[in-house]
């Protein structure tokens, strides 16, 4: 019972090693793998068309797209879909981001690494013996009267130009809420007073912004109510007709960041 068991399973496993091998190669009929020379010769000149179709689809497709791409000497287009709403502003120095929400924060117990990044900023910017108190020779002392300098410019943005709103391009900063009022001491103080340098605008291609950029500095002074246990909150704006500030999108036009003493 065993041996023809045995007999039988060799039987069937050459059946089908034979039926593999008339696969592969049938000398009746002429066919490799289950198709004749002419079956192959079509079916590859097939592929080859459709695969050349597509290729030629999708790179039709890429000079299209090349074709509306901007010179490399005009930046990127300028369009109401980038700047519908203005541009972006550059906080310096730059507070931590903190949270899910990103909340952006100063710890003034860093204070001497804050001032590291200002002073290499500013020795690297035209404007950085130009801010009156918040010049690069000045903005340290400002710290003894609880006074902190911070510096604000727009995003490079090709061919944007801020509109002036009475008679400037300008920057206000306050507190977020009322109830953060208590922890300044007096408004803000500008510089330069008269806002942002229009005529320093728009950037153009290859122009080093983060050192030509115009800047204005704004110089906070804390209140004693500011200690370990307390946060101030701050928003500093650009005040331009064609910035306009939405507090669904707080990356335009303005920045909101918060201050704990420790």
């Amino acid at each position: 019972m065993g041996k023809g068991s045995d007999e039988q399973e060799q039987s069937g496993f050459a059946g089908k090693l034979a039926q593999f091998r008339l696969f592969l190669w049938n000398k009746e009929t002429k066919e490799v793998a289950g198709r004749t020379a002419r079956s192959w010769i079509e079916i590859t000149i097939f592929f080859i068309v459709l695969y050349a179709a597509l290729a030629a689809f999708w790179v039709g497709l890429l000079y299209l797209v090349q074709l509306r791409l901007p010179d490399i000497q005009s930046g990127p287009l300028y369009t109401d879909y980038l700047t519908h709403r203005g541009p972006g502003v550059h906080l310096i120095p730059k507070p931590e981001v903190v949270g899910r929400d990103k909340q952006k924060i100063f710890k003034m117990e860093n204070v001497d690494s804050y001032f590291e990044e200002v002073e290499a900023f500013l020795s690297n910017h035209t404007q950085g013996n130009n801010l009156g108190d918040c010049s690069l020779n000045s903005f340290r002392n400002q710290w003894n009267s609880k006074a902190f300098c911070f510096y604000l410019y727009m995003n490079a943005v090709h061919e944007f130009v801020p509109k002036p709103l009475d008679g400037s391009v300008s920057l206000k900063c306050g507190s977020s809420k009322k109830w953060y009022d208590q922890f300044l001491e007096g408004e803000p103080t500008y510089y330069p007073s008269g806002g942002f340098d229009q005529s320093k605008f728009p950037w153009t291609y290859g122009m080093d912004w983060d050192s030509s950029a115009p800047i204005v500095a704004a110089k906070v002074k804390f209140s004693s109510k500011l200690d370990d246990d307390a946060e101030g909150r701050l928003n500093c704006r650009v005040v331009a007709s064609n910035v306009h500030i939405d507090l669904e999108k707080p990356n335009i036009g303005m920045v909101d960041f918060r201050i704990r003493a420790a």
